[in-house]
């Protein structure tokens, strides 16, 4: 019988190679997308925002305000689908130019062909999703395009809890391996209360291959990858200390920090430019959530000091 760990034995928790001081800094330039998602977190929580594309004025402002960053700074460019952004090869190459950048990615659907789109020095993030993406060698031509120009990429293929989207995403995850190309599995949350979807009985042996990937979140000694650690439930961090250095930007240029609680007040980087060259550090705040389902997020230095362990909660 196969081992379950649980976290009340564990301490301290994170990525192998986290740098809790860099800022990761995720920008919605658009709100618009070829797709209709139904678990899209942006789509539902924009409301009469969805739909609206950063213009140049907030660009060239949201450029000035990350100039001035103390701290060096990751840009990811996400939406909707930022790759229909009418600014985009202005973003890609003029964020590069900034004192503190260290690595712009992209997180796109890959259903626009990127061969004229600008590319040089960017990493890709692409997100399978098997119920809606309608042109799957669209998306295959894509992620091969890019591996072919040497560049950084990830394919997330997205789990659905349907049972009749297994097949088609683990074809697609078995056909970018043959690539050489990483995989990610990307396990899908309610975003208004961060709880997994409800996944079928059998779904995590129907994606075992997933058992196989790399392993780089570090419990205590203990280290797991993504897959590992949502089977097990390893994701209950309330009341621990987490080195939060991840922002949201969102497309009107209001940025926040993450996992703040609901009605936490924004501010415009248009009317403080110096957001970023306040933060001299990563501070720690005490995590607010019950789960932590976001992949990124669970990569994040965390200790527990004097948290009750949610598994002695009831």
């Amino acid at each position: 019988m196969e081992h379950k760990p649980c976290m009340t034995k564990y301490s301290t928790q994170g990525h192998v190679s986290q740098d809790k001081d860099r800022l990761n800094v995720h920008w919605d330039i658009v709100t618009i997308c070829q797709l209709k998602c139904g678990y899209c977190y942006a789509r539902n929580t924009y409301g009469k925002d969805w739909g609206k594309i950063a213009g140049k004025a907030v660009i060239d402002k949201v450029f000035e305000a990350l100039g001035r960053s103390t701290l060096p700074f990751n840009l990811g460019l996400l939406g909707g689908e930022p790759t229909l952004s009418p600014h985009y090869n202005y973003i890609i190459q003029n964020i590069q130019k900034l004192d503190k950048f260290n690595k712009v990615y992209v997180t796109t659907n890959g259903m626009k062909d990127l061969r004229n789109l600008e590319t040089d020095g960017v990493a890709f993030l692409f997100s399978y999703h098997p119920a809606d993406c309608e042109d799957d060698e669209m998306f295959f031509n894509n992620v091969q395009y890019i591996k072919d120009k040497g560049l950084q990429l990830k394919v997330n293929i997205l789990l659905h809890p349907n049972r009749k989207n297994w097949p088609k995403s683990l074809k697609m995850a078995e056909r970018v391996q043959a690539l050489g190309v990483k995989i990610h599995p990307h396990f899908i949350y309610a975003h208004w209360d961060r709880k997994l979807m409800r996944y079928h009985k059998g779904f995590f042996e129907y994606f075992s291959i997933f058992r196989n990937l790399e392993k780089d979140i570090k419990y205590d000694e203990d280290v797991y990858n993504d897959f590992e650690v949502y089977s097990y439930g390893l994701t209950k961090f309330k009341g621990w200390d987490c080195w939060n250095n991840n922002y949201e930007l969102d497309v009107n240029g209001d940025v926040v920090k993450f996992c703040k609680e609901e009605n936490t007040e924004t501010s415009s980087i248009i009317r403080d430019l110096d957001y970023f060259k306040r933060i001299k550090q990563t501070e720690s705040m005490v995590c607010p959530h019950s789960e932590c389902n976001c992949d990124g997020l669970l990569k994040l230095k965390k200790e527990r000091g004097n948290a009750i362990p949610m598994d002695d909660i009831t």
